[in-house]
């Protein structure tokens, strides 16, 4: 048995650390929106995420946490048979989607119009809107770092 496979699993809170911090920034360079600690990174759902390889233990694949995700059950299940190539597209994909369409259906779906966060984005406001979307997502949204994230996401799609 190798080393990686014998390695213990991280925590959910040693794999959100290693992807906020990650030094080759692949979800800065995906366009991906990180969420916080307790929420999908694909869907942003805040659905008892769980820990999810990447590349399968199967395939050779280890539990250090540049292998590991927090997945929501129902991405976690979508992404099981997907091999590393084809995740990453994936992964891409639900994100974008998620912050696209998802975010205004839910908005319309609550009654609010989704030109009061287009005035923001147009002045120039991203924290403002990043808070503004923060109040129709789950907590893991509302955090300071999130916060700040999620408007470096929005100048960086916006500008």
């Amino acid at each position: 048995m190798n080393n990686s496979s014998a390695q213990k699993m991280p925590s959910q809170k040693q794999v959100h650390k290693h992807w906020v911090d990650d030094p080759d920034n692949i979800f800065e360079d995906l366009e991906i929106n990180q969420g916080g600690e307790s929420a999908c990174m694909a869907c942003g759902w805040d659905i008892r995420p769980q820990r999810a390889h990447i590349i399968a233990r199967s395939e050779g694949g280890g539990n250090e946490p540049s292998n590991i995700h927090l997945l929501c059950p129902n991405c976690h299940l979508e992404s099981e048979t997907l091999n590393e190539k084809y995740y990453w597209i994936w992964f891409k994909n639900k994100n974008q989607k998620f912050k696209t369409n998802l975010v205004f259906e839910r908005l319309v779906e609550i009654g609010r119009d989704p030109k009061e966060v287009f005035s923001l984005l147009n002045d120039g406001e991203f924290y403002e809107a990043a808070k503004w979307f923060a109040e129709h997502k789950s907590s893991a949204f509302k955090t300071e770092e999130s916060l700040q994230v999620e408007a470096k996401w929005l100048k960086k799609r916006i500008s």
